[in-house]
């Protein structure tokens, strides 16, 4: 997301879990390699 500390790891650290997560600003080829959500 461009942010020193990224709004993902934010929200994982407030207890959101890592597969309710979808980087949006990545391309749908390379989230799979995020550890996030696909879609």
């Amino acid at each position: 997301d461009g942010t020193e500390d990224g709004i993902a790891n934010e929200l994982v650290e407030g207890g959101i879990p890592r597969d309710m997560i979808v980087l949006g600003f990545r391309a749908p080829e390379v989230r799979q390699f995020t550890g996030f959500a696909m879609a």
